[in-house]
């Protein structure tokens, strides 16, 4: 039986605190440039092949983040990035 929902993702939205930042640490671990605008203040478009990638500091909510039990070194790369 064929399913109306596709079994793939389009594009992705990421949560970020400061879109700046957060731009910059993507594309640097991507290898890409930092070239595309910001759009309406709050959400960077990663140039991806296949699913998209967006960065978005309008839904960042300090509330609804992953909290870490115990410190560790991907939290302690993210903070020093302020994307966590």
């Amino acid at each position: 039986m064929d399913h109306p929902i596709l079994k793939q993702i389009g594009t992705v939205f990421i949560p970020v605190s400061n879109i700046e930042k957060a731009r910059d640490w993507y594309c640097d671990i991507l290898g890409l440039k930092t070239d595309g605008e910001i759009q309406f203040g709050h959400l960077y478009v990663i140039p991806m092949e296949g699913t998209g990638i967006v960065l978005d500091s309008k839904i960042y909510s300090e509330d609804n983040i992953f909290k870490f039990r115990h410190s560790t070194s991907i939290q302690k790369t993210l903070k020093k990035h302020f994307i966590l």
